[in-house]
């Protein structure tokens, strides 16, 4: 579909206006806000969709507010092999007309009119695709997710892309059956998969009724097993009775063993207690006797101890006189060290500051002649850039004046070679008026001239010519001039009068440049991370040092003349200084060991003595707690008293071990075990037998319960039924697979379909993309032939992590994309873009005017916009401006 002309009349704002569009290209349409632009895109729909008897809202929002005129739209369209005028007028004596030119001149009206505009839309163009291509100005709002990356999953473009893969244009009949196919599909499947409600009732019935026959199964299984139950019950029964009378007699024997076993447990106590006694009697002597023993002990331990330390004294004496003779003397050896270091950190000290100066003098002198040299390159660079701001010649300039003193020769050279010409001789002096200029020419002069285009040429008195040059000349000829004028105005902006001239001046230029780089290299070489002022800085302080240091110094050696002489003696008096230090440093560190020895050994005289006295109160200490005992009782008369105690504790372990023989014969922890198993035998073998009468009781209950619910019958009720379901459920689940099979079969060949024709729609945005960003631009399609994916320079992204700018670029690719695709012959429909690119950067907006322009030679554009800036780079367009 191509639109050629939109006319509205009295729509919102809109008195009057009338835009015509090229059917091929891009056409511009700009004004202010509210001027109309957005009007045109929706009159289009509404002229398309609304009768003109409408009251929609919609319909009701384009009647002009203050006026009581109603909204009327007429627009000419040509689609497939359609041309027609069509036009409408809404709410006041409402109007529909429409005309048809091709193929065939026809005139309609009213309803019929719309209806058969809607079957030539329908017939020609695709719906989809008309609401796909366009980008609405509030699409960036509301709708931002569906309008920016459209999905082009339309039939047209389907179509158009499997025509470009190589394929056919799918029939109408096979989408028929394609849809049959889903809508058999959809009887047994849900979209998703899964099993739809009436298979999965059938499924449930099945199991319902394996369960009810297994349950049947099960239930007449019981009855047989528990009247099989009742009968072993009842043979049973005689051998737990005969089971609890044996389970008797075993629990009174086993009763009465137990009786005497505790009878000697009591014994054997009674015995174990006396024995215990005698033992604690024993204990508590011995134990005395053993406190005897360590008071003997501890009295001879601290007498040899107190021994050992006055013989540890005597020898520590000598030792002790010896330190701290040590001690003083290596004090005074440190005094002497110090004095002697001290005359040698003075002596240093000097021939340091000596050194220090000379130094400050070569610093001085070096920085005075880099600043010298800085102030002269500071001069050089002024004169350098000086000039460099007055000159107007460059490489590229010049380049252009080389370009064009050669267009001016081959110029030249093409007249001379193919241009017209005038040439003669002179047979005798004469004077002769060559369009309006005399000029005398002696005899046998040559007359020359060339042709431009026409010449008049008057011989007075004799003849009057006027030679026409033809075509090619008069076009040659112009080229020359033009070449000429545009040598000239070259030469005049860059201010030399030839190409010499221009080389000259390119030369000087290039020459200041080269002062001015070497300029900057011997300031940055000399000055290095100073600066000017801190260069200055510097110098002035190295100078006030120098002074300073010769008015200051102390009398005594004298100051050194040259940098080298004082290099070598703050050497020399840095090594004696050194070996001062390092002699200081031994004396003192011997010292220190000296004091540390004498410390130490005083520190151990008073630990000793203070041992000795601790040792003297210890043996005082045990000789005051052995006196009262052994006045109390003598060693011997103890010894005896232990004897005669361990004598009755031998006969009491006798007496307690021929006990425990006796009892361990009689084994009552068997008996315990044995009485208890044969209780707990006794109350099983009764329990055994009343759960026996009480089992054999209830199934004869339960047997005749259950002989009266007719099991057998309902049993071939539910066989039957279970057949009768399974067969149904054979003949859905056949349909179903078949449904499936033959859907699964037909979506693979589509998906084949759509893989081989993502490939045209996927180059041609490609193609518009690297317009926009480069070679390394690249896209991946989705399902719905939307944008999934952008590349660029080897990094890959989906859509949604990309800017909003660089989305709505990619938006816009893709229509263009379609719509060149669809368009060949006339096809498809125009692209509107109605405010778009307004979150793009000024280089990007460019480049999409290029790719724009590119697409605008195979489609129609319709692009509506209230900055016309934004869409200035889109070459061959043409604007249309609206205004109030």
């Amino acid at each position: 579909m191509r639109i050629h002309r939109v006319r509205l009349r009295n729509y919102r704002g809109v008195t009057d206006t009338s835009v015509e569009f090229p059917a091929e290209g891009v056409t511009i349409i700009e004004g202010a806000n509210e001027i109309g632009k957005t009007c045109i895109p929706q009159a289009i729909d509404l002229i398309f969709e609304k009768l003109d008897s409408s009251r929609a809202k919609v319909v009701r929002d384009t009647k002009p507010v203050h006026s009581s005129e109603v909204p009327e739209v007429e627009i000419d369209v040509s689609s497939g092999t359609y041309r027609f005028t069509y036009r409408k007028r809404w709410l006041k004596q409402p109007e529909t007309v429409l005309a048809i030119t091709a193929p065939n001149s026809e005139r309609i009206d009213g309803r019929v009119a719309h209806e058969s505009v809607r079957r030539i839309l329908e017939e020609t163009m695709d719906p989809d695709l008309w609401r796909a291509l366009r980008i609405e100005q509030w699409a960036g709002t509301t709708r931002q997710a569906e309008t920016i990356m459209p999905s082009f999953n339309i039939r047209s473009l389907v179509d158009a892309l499997d025509l470009a893969a190589g394929g056919d244009v799918a029939s109408d009949s096979e989408d028929n059956l394609w849809r049959r196919i889903c809508i058999e599909r959809e009887k047994y499947w849900t979209p998703t998969g899964r099993v739809k409600s009436e298979r999965s009732a059938l499924k449930k019935d099945i199991k319902d009724s394996r369960e009810e026959l297994a349950d049947l199964k099960r239930r007449l299984g019981d009855i047989e097993r528990d009247a099989d139950r009742v009968a072993h019950l009842r043979s049973d029964q005689a051998r737990l009775e005969a089971l609890r009378t044996e389970c008797d007699q075993n629990e009174r024997d086993l009763e009465e063993r137990q009786a005497e076993s505790e009878r000697l447990s009591s014994r054997v106590e009674h015995l174990d207690s006396v024995h215990r006694e005698t033992m604690a009697q024993r204990d508590r002597i011995l134990s005395e006797q053993r406190r005897r023993s360590d008071l003997v002990s501890a009295r001879d331990a601290r007498n040899t101890e107190l021994a050992e330390l006055e013989a540890e004294g005597r020898r520590a004496a000598p030792v002790m006189e010896a330190a701290v003779a040590d001690a003083t003397e290596a004090g005074v050896s440190l005094e002497e060290a110090g004095a002697a270091l001290e005359v040698a950190e003075a002596g240093y000290l000097t021939a340091r500051g000596d050194h220090e100066h000379h130094r400050s003098l070569i610093d001085l002198e070096q920085l005075g002649e880099r600043w010298q040299r800085t102030v002269a390159a500071q001069g050089r660079l002024r004169d350098a850039e000086s000039y460099l701001e007055s000159a107007r010649v460059d490489d590229d300039l010049v380049a252009r004046i080389e370009d064009a003193h050669l267009a001016v020769v081959r110029a030249e050279a093409a007249v001379q070679n193919a241009g017209a010409r005038l040439e003669g001789k002179a047979l005798s002096d004469m004077v002769i008026r060559i369009d309006g200029e005399e000029t005398t020419f002696a005899a046998g002069e040559e007359i020359r001239r060339i042709v431009p285009q026409e010449l008049e040429l008057l011989a007075p008195g004799v003849a009057e010519l006027r030679i026409k040059a033809g075509t090619e000349s008069r076009n040659l000829v112009t080229e020359l001039t033009r070449a000429r004028q545009e040598f000239h105005n070259l030469c005049a902006s860059a201010g030399v009068p030839n190409l010499v001239g221009a080389r000259r001046a390119a030369a000087d230029r290039e020459e200041a440049e080269r002062d001015r780089r070497e300029a900057i290299s011997t300031m940055q070489h000399d000055l290095r991370d100073l600066t000017p002022r801190v260069m200055q800085k510097k110098i002035e302080g190295i100078r006030q040092r120098v002074e300073r240091y010769a008015a200051e110094r102390s009398s005594g050696p004298r100051l050194t003349s040259t940098y080298e002489e004082a290099k070598r003696i703050a050497g020399e008096k840095k090594r004696l200084l050194d070996e001062c230090r390092a002699r200081y440093e031994m004396l003192q560190s011997d010292a220190k060991s000296a004091d540390k020895r004498r410390n130490e050994q005083e520190i151990s005289n008073a630990v000793l003595e203070s041992r000795i006295q601790t040792a003297r109160s210890a043996l005082a200490e045990a000789e005051r707690l052995l006196r009262p005992a052994r006045e109390e009782r003598s060693d011997s008369d103890l010894a005896e008293e232990l004897r005669s105690e361990q004598d009755r504790v031998g006969e009491a372990l006798g007496s307690l071990e021929r006990a425990r023989e006796d009892l361990s014969a009689v084994d009552p922890v068997s008996v315990e075990i044995l009485l208890d198993n044969a209780r707990a035998a006794n109350r099983r073998a009764v329990e055994g037998l009343r759960r026996n009468e009480e089992e054999e009781r209830e199934l004869r209950a339960s047997l005749k319960l259950r002989g009266e619910e007719g099991l057998h019958t309902r049993l071939g009720h539910a066989e039957r039924r279970l057949r009768r379901v399974r067969r149904n459920q054979e003949r859905l689940e056949a349909r179903a697979n078949a449904a499936q099979l033959l859907w699964s079969r037909f979506a693979e060949r589509r998906l084949e379909s759509r893989q081989r024709y993502h490939a045209p729609l996927t180059e041609r945005i490609a193609e518009l993309g690297r317009v926009v960003f480069g070679s390394g631009f690249g896209v991946e399609l989705g399902e719905d032939l939307e944008v999934a994916r952008r590349s660029l320079n080897g990094v890959t992204l989906d859509v949604d992590q990309l800017s909003a700018g660089a989305r709505e670029q990619l938006g816009l690719l893709s229509r263009l994309a379609c719509a060149v695709i669809v368009s060949p012959d006339g096809g498809g429909a125009p692209v509107v873009i109605d405010d778009a690119l307004g979150w793009s950067d000024p280089a990007r907006l460019k480049r999409m005017g290029a790719a724009i322009a590119v697409a605008g030679r195979q489609c129609q554009i319709i692009i509506l916009t209230c900055t016309p800036g934004r869409y200035a780079h889109v070459g061959h367009a043409r604007v249309i401006t609206l205004s109030d």
